[in-house]
């Protein structure tokens, strides 16, 4: 009991000393709580931050349209493959500096290294990726439609038609792959029947370049005619110098004499058009098999393109025509008239120069002052 009262005045401070101890704790423990919940959120800041540049990248390196931009998101990168090996080389030699002769160590070192920076590249879903190939199609098709506004050359008839037979196969219905693809819908039924042909022998070519011809296009024999009567000797004549030749523009290799032409041109088409329609009855048999109960008729326009390329207009150097001789004969009195008039300007043009310099010493004499003894002094003297 005395010991009890003996120790009842420091109570009061070990109860105060207990409870400073706890707050103590408590304070402490709050702070920690406090500094780990804003640890928290400042970890889950950086996990979507993370998970955005994430998502971001991944849907760049997946989209080829956007792949251009990957540059500016991940960084500019080595210059040059070169400069790429030479950094690779040298964190290899740290790595297997750092290992030793471990091999294993360093192999996994490098294994881990890749895995924890290889980015995965997420493919696109096979809907999508047709409807890249469906685009870049239809694509083909507008760009060869512009560039040869519907009249292609060969080359590229043959591939137009070649697309075409290879979607006419899918087994879908035309307008369908038509409206999918930019496709011509009444050439994916022909060229469905040219494939089917050709596959059971009854075509032999699956692609024909020749295009539609025209029901009343001119036989050949009707061409072959005009241009025999342009080169005939009743309008044409041959020329007679050495260098009155003339290569085809077509084949650089091929010459012709010139020929030149004698008559105007609607007395050649006369003389062909009477010619054919003698030769050319309602009842002759044509090449290509059809009957031209009309006979023989052609346009002066269409017999004017058939000209060929020697056949040259005379000139006066080539003709001997009245109307030429009596132009050169012309145009000779005008030359001859011309260089007179000339003569004759120039000769004038010296005589009043030298009349104008002897009126110019005559004036220069009588301003001239009077000498000592009287007299003017000599023209001679002053010029």
């Amino acid at each position: 009991m005395r010991a009890i009262v003996d120790s009842a005045p420091d109570a009061p401070a070990a109860i105060a000393g207990l409870t400073t101890h706890a707050v103590n704790q408590q304070v402490r423990a709050g702070i920690a709580e406090a500094a780990v919940r804003k640890l928290e959120k400042d970890v889950a800041k950086l996990d979507a931050a993370l998970l955005c540049a994430r998502s971001k990248l991944l849907s760049m390196l997946s989209d080829p349209v956007q792949a251009t931009g990957t540059g500016t998101a991940m960084g500019a990168g080595f210059g040059s493959v070169r400069t790429a090996q030479l950094h690779s080389s040298r964190w290899a030699t740290e790595i297997a500096a750092q290992y030793g002769e471990n091999v294993e160590k360093a192999r996994q070192m490098i294994t881990g290294l890749v895995r924890r920076f290889h980015i995965k590249v997420v493919e696109a879903e096979p809907g999508v990726k047709a409807q890249r190939v469906l685009d870049g199609v239809r694509l083909w098709f507008t760009s060869l439609r512009k560039q040869h506004k519907g009249r292609f050359p060969d080359a590229a008839r043959a591939a137009y038609h070649a697309a075409h037979q290879c979607l006419s196969l899918s087994g879908l219905p035309f307008t369908t792959v038509a409206d999918l693809t930019g496709a011509n819908r009444e050439m994916l039924g022909d060229e469905y029947e040219r494939f089917q042909n050709f596959v059971s022998g009854g075509e032999q070519n699956l692609i024909d370049f020749r295009s539609a011809l025209r029901s009343d296009r001119l036989p050949a024999e009707w061409i072959e005619h005009a241009i025999t009567a342009w080169t005939s000797t009743d309008c044409c004549r041959p020329g007679e110098g050495k260098a009155d030749c003339d290569r085809n523009p077509l084949n650089h290799k091929e010459t012709h004499r010139r020929l030149y032409l004698d008559v105007p041109v609607h007395t050649a088409y006369n003389l062909c058009v009477t010619a054919g329609k003698e030769k050319f009855g309602a009842e002759y048999t044509y090449s290509d098999g059809r009957s031209r109960p009309r006979g023989f008729h052609m346009d002066q326009k269409i017999f004017s393109a058939l000209r060929p390329y020697y056949v040259k207009n005379n000139r006066r150097e080539t003709c001997l025509c009245p109307k030429c001789e009596r132009w050169d004969r012309a145009s000779e009195a005008c030359s001859t008239c011309a260089n007179g008039l000339k003569t004759n300007a120039s000769a004038s043009a010296r005589t009043s120069q030298r009349a104008s310099s002897s009126c110019a010493s005559s004036r220069a004499l009588c301003s001239a002052p009077w000498t000592s003894s009287g007299a003017r002094p000599s023209r001679r003297a002053s010029v």
